[in-house]
């Protein structure tokens, strides 16, 4: 049996829902073990599929921390001189 909250699908919705307007950081939990369409996929894959979008909000990693049964990850805006990559809502 899968966990909801372990599937990449969650972890995504939860970015994309993310209001970034008044926001230069944010936080993600993100269980050691993932789910992608019910069934567990590798920790590269997930995460790939994850920064993908965290990328199209405009932002980027900024290191992690592990924790119990996972990593809590930092991200913050992209510094980047170039408003080709502006941030979408």
């Amino acid at each position: 049996m899968t966990d909801a909250n372990n599937s990449v699908e969650a972890l995504i919705s939860q970015v994309k829902a993310m209001n970034v307007e008044s926001r230069a950081t944010f936080e993600l939990w993100v269980p050691q073990h993932l789910t992608f369409d019910g069934e567990p996929t590798p920790q590269d894959v997930a995460m790939a599929l994850i920064v993908d979008q965290v990328l199209d909000k405009g932002f980027e990693p900024d290191g992690f921390t592990e924790g119990e049964g996972g990593r809590m990850y930092r991200y913050r805006l992209t510094n980047d001189l170039d408003n080709s990559t502006a941030p979408t809502r």
